[in-house]
């Protein structure tokens, strides 16, 4: 009877503990809906034109071309850690985004404000693309990594097929996010708006 018991309901309970704990989770290290006063301090530094640098194929060309093979082997190992890294950062931001999204949705069936409301819907849509997007490139990236390091005596991976996976499409994605933050900011005032696109802006060199 008891292993019967096991085998009816282990499943079961299995995905009701997974789900409380993701609910836990969310709980406790996430917002469910963002206010705005918890959205800049949170950003993460992004400069797309270093992304985009990275999955040029004429870049990658270039190197393959004038390194030999263990030395590009090397490089195109830090060129997707580097790629690991921006990409983490955009998902973080879209997570920020998302969840600001929510709030400012919320906040708008109070208000009633229809202009805040499409400017909310529409960092929603542009959220959802650009993590979508994150999601399957880190996921590829991790996969290459790894298979550089259990299998060295394979040729490296060409960045540039990440294209087919969305690379380029990403940045647009990522553009049309951050300009649809900045139109719902100024629900906020022009100081905000201000502080909001200077947290969006890429960091000069120094």
């Amino acid at each position: 009877m008891t292993f019967d018991f096991l085998l009816a309901f282990g499943p079961i309970a299995t995905l009701v503990l997974f789900a409380a704990a993701v609910l836990l989770y969310r709980h406790t290290y996430r917002f469910v809906r963002r206010p705005p006063s918890q959205v800049i301090a949170y950003l993460r530094a992004v400069d797309p034109q270093e992304l985009a640098h990275i999955f040029d194929p004429m870049a990658e060309r270039y190197l393959r071309l004038n390194l030999g093979r263990e030395q590009f082997c090397e490089e195109q190992r830090n060129r997707l850690w580097l790629a690991l890294e921006y990409l983490g950062r955009i998902h973080h931001n879209g997570l920020v985004m998302v969840e600001w999204s929510y709030y400012e949705l919320k906040r708008t069936r109070r208000t009633g404000s229809a202009e805040d409301r499409d400017a909310s819907l529409e960092l929603l849509g542009a959220c959802s693309q650009v993590r979508l997007c994150c999601f399957v490139l880190r996921g590829w990236v991790r996969f290459w990594l790894l298979r550089m390091a259990l299998l060295p005596f394979l040729a490296p991976p060409r960045v540039e097929k990440l294209i087919n996976f969305g690379s380029t499409d990403l940045l647009k994605f990522y553009q049309g996010m951050t300009a649809a933050a900045v139109q719902l900011s100024h629900s906020y005032g022009d100081g905000y708006h201000e502080q909001l696109n200077q947290a969006l802006r890429p960091l000069p060199l120094s």
